[in-house]
């Protein structure tokens, strides 16, 4: 089981098998350490997300 907890919310994951846990913790902690790339990251070019964003 996973749990998220932000501010007074809380989500919990269950899991079918060991894999999946260890691929769905394997990808948080690639999110937690600034590994993992969003998928507006990879699709999106530097100039067209600061156009975004303005």
């Amino acid at each position: 089981m996973y749990v998220f907890t932000i501010d007074s919310e809380t989500l919990f994951f269950r899991f079918m098998n060991e894999s999946d846990a260890k691929n769905f913790h394997t990808e948080v902690a690639k999110m937690k350490s600034g590994e993992g790339k969003s998928s507006f990251t990879e699709r999106t070019d530097d100039s067209s997300a600061m156009q975004y964003f303005q």
